[in-house]
């Protein structure tokens, strides 16, 4: 399995330049809050945020419920899409309808 660590230095190099805070649990917020507005079922929304459900047999990874590589990545596709055609571009920034 692939880990991710969080990408600290590009964005404290964001915030410098635009003078927005914001943490990597806010693009995880942002993340998942966009997926669900793509239709993306709870259950794929939690395996692309790794996060596992205790206590719960037919939980993601931890049960029945294994998803393949394939829906994972249609998923984050289908995400992006949404994101694409949400995004409109005025001049030096981005704006999400």
């Amino acid at each position: 399995m692939n880990v991710m660590y969080m990408p600290r230095k590009p964005i404290v190099e964001i915030c410098k330049k635009t003078g927005i805070e914001f943490s990597n649990h806010d693009l995880k917020r942002t993340f998942l809050t966009i997926g669900e507005a793509a239709m993306i079922p709870f259950s794929l929304l939690k395996a692309l945020a790794n996060h596992k459900t205790d206590n719960d047999v037919t939980g993601v990874f931890g049960g029945y419920f294994n998803p393949e590589s394939k829906t994972l990545k249609a998923a984050m596709w289908k995400i992006a899409d949404y994101i694409q055609s949400h995004a409109v571009a005025t001049g030096d920034n981005v704006h999400f309808l």
